[in-house]
């Protein structure tokens, strides 16, 4: 479940603890963090709301795919899942069979004896599966469940 970084990690991005959609992409007209410019660094650090009530995480900014999944879970195993590639408006989300997300997914929930709705944020670098980020809560790509909204409900109401 580590993956080793390696030169895909050479570049980093500030990102916000907290849910913040204005910002959520200021990395991309922003670029990297230019730790060997230190007048554009102070510029840079300047343009966010950095302060103790506004955490922020340094990320490596990876080259590759972008997925989201939700996910229904019980005492480690996984009862509801589904991935699909992530997109900017978060509304055009379709169901993708992906194997190595599907494994990371389910060896995570059981290493972990995760219970109850978890969503992921992850990068495929190279085939690699490297995770961005965990909320515990069902993300927008639940509407992948709507043409099989038995197997949702049945993760949440079976014994």
């Amino acid at each position: 479940l580590r993956p080793k970084l390696s030169k895909a990690a050479e570049k980093f991005i500030l990102k916000s603890i907290a849910s913040d959609p204005v910002n959520r992409t200021k990395f991309v007209t922003h670029g990297p963090i230019p730790f060997h410019d230190e007048a554009r660094l102070r510029t840079y650090l300047q343009s966010y709301n950095l302060c103790s009530s506004n955490p922020h995480v340094v990320m490596a900014l990876l080259d590759g795919k972008e997925y989201c999944t939700t996910g229904v879970f019980r005492d480690g195993q996984m009862l509801a899942h589904t991935v699909s590639r992530s997109c900017a408006e978060q509304l055009h989300f379709k169901h993708e069979h992906h194997t190595a997300i599907f494994e990371w997914v389910e060896k995570l929930a059981g290493l972990m004896q995760l219970t109850g709705s978890m969503s992921f944020d992850l990068m495929v670098v190279d085939g690699v599966v490297m995770p961005l980020e965990c909320n515990p809560r069902l993300h927008t790509t639940v509407v992948n469940f709507y043409q099989s909204r038995e197997v949702l409900s049945n993760a949440y109401l079976s014994p």
